[in-house]
């Protein structure tokens, strides 16, 4: 190798059957030291880091092994020797905090591992690394801005030409952060803070581009699924309950308040709640006096009415025992009675119908064209043996009144999530 005079370079010291071993030589500075290490049989790679006064960068570290990641390096480490190797300034405060603590020597970094720290060596992930990268980044530039905004302000008061009093920049990634590190597991957000985000997101719609959109979209779509999840996982969870404070109708009435959407999809028409505990047969649509239905819908194109009658899971839909044969039940009394109270109470809207619409209001308009009945009540598994046959044949002959059982209303709410799962991935192919 020709010399060269005051020499600073990176060159190839030595080579053995194992590995590459480089040297750093800076003859000015009188720096000759082992800058890198390359195995040759082996993807691994051993970096010394230095400082441009050619000592060790760190204060105890004196070596980083890279086992088993491409070539050249991701991001997160320096490759070049002319910066002195080491992690970047992203990931060093890693290394500076593992050295006030313990003793340790070497880094070793692999794709993939648990994190450890044995025989003065600490090991390392890069899948995990490169999950912390972002937001270490994102932390960093935010520190940047701030000080930047804040020296800004301060010089304004004496160069208001030249510096102006402004807002610090928003950077990219910085509610990433929040929401990822700083907000709690146990949901410590204020409705200000969901009302915030959302107002963000809504404001900034007609700004933001076909990209961007289709990731709020994206957005909706796994708020939604999450949303209907949770619906099926609180209405296992009361299905299995054998008692409740309050009663089991007031437990399921609330819940079919909060999820409205199921009993619209149980009619197959564009239906919306109109009323809960509704009065159809009083003074008015929403006061006392009269007959009450636990929920009145709407059609939302025909203003038509439906009725719907809560009872709970455990409402016997037949009798104990056969009235004929082994196979022919009667009515439970529960059911025959639900049958007829949903009757009744469709009856006294068509009776009071026009005092009711106009007392109600022109904002609240709705019409009674012989309108729909739901009874949701029972199960079908808790049906006595061979009584399917006297129940399907009841229910399928009623005019103008549907019963469901709440077994029915959970494959139909599971039967619905599927298809909203289903459709969300055909999107993504």
């Amino acid at each position: 190798m020709p010399e060269k005079k005051n020499r600073r370079e990176e060159y190839l010291e030595s080579t053995n059957e194992d590995k590459e071993i480089y040297f750093f030589i800076d003859e000015f500075q009188k720096i000759n030291i082992k800058s890198r290490e390359v195995y040759i049989k082996t993807n691994k790679v051993i970096h010394h880091p230095f400082n441009k006064s050619g000592n060790f960068k760190y204060k105890k570290i004196t070596e980083i092994i890279y086992e088993g990641l491409p070539d050249p390096l991701p991001r997160g480490f320096i490759k070049d020797w002319r910066l002195g190797y080491g992690f970047t300034k992203v990931l060093n405060p890693i290394l500076y905090l593992i050295e006030t603590k313990f003793d340790v020597s070497k880094v070793v970094v692999k794709p993939k591992g648990k994190f450890m720290i044995k025989n003065r060596t600490v090991y390392l992930s890069y899948e995990d690394l490169n999950k912390f990268y972002p937001k270490m980044d994102t932390l960093m530039k935010v520190q940047s801005s701030q000080k930047e905004a804040l020296v800004s302000k301060y010089l304004s008061q004496y160069l208001p030409t030249e510096f102006k009093d402004s807002k610090q920049k928003y950077i990219k990634g910085s509610i990433y952060s929040i929401v990822t590190d700083q907000i709690g597991k146990d949901g410590s957000i204020s409705k200000d803070d969901y009302d915030a985000m959302l107002e963000l997101v809504v404001s900034k719609s007609s700004e933001q581009t076909i990209e961007s959109k289709k990731i709020v979209l994206a957005t909706k779509e796994k708020i939604e699924k999450i949303f209907l999840e949770d619906g099926v996982k609180d209405f296992k969870k009361i299905l299995i309950l054998k008692s409740v404070s309050g009663g089991f109708e007031k437990k399921w009435e609330q819940f079919f308040k909060e999820n409205t959407w199921i009993i619209s999809n149980l009619f197959s028409l564009p239906a919306l709640l109109f009323a809960n505990q509704a009065y159809v047969g009083g003074k008015e649509i929403f006061n006392t006096n009269g007959k009450v239905t636990d929920f009145l819908f709407r059609n939302k194109l025909t203003d038509n009415l439906a009725i719907i009658e809560l009872k709970t899971h455990k409402t016997e839909l037949l009798s104990k025992k056969p009235y004929r044969g082994d196979d022919v039940y009667s009515l439970s009394e529960e059911l025959s009675g639900a049958v007829n109270q949903v009757l009744d109470q469709r009856q006294n809207l068509l009776n009071d119908f026009y005092a009711l619409r106009c007392k109600t209001g022109n904002t609240n308009q709705f019409e009674s064209y012989n309108s729909r009945c739901l009874i949701i009540a029972g199960k079908i598994e808790d049906l006595p043996k061979n009584g399917k046959r006297s129940f399907e044949i009841f229910r399928n002959n009623l005019h103008g009144v549907e019963i469901v059982t709440f077994d029915e209303v959970l494959e139909k709410m599971e039967t619905f999530v599927s298809l909203i799962k289903t459709d969300a991935k055909k999107r993504k192919r």
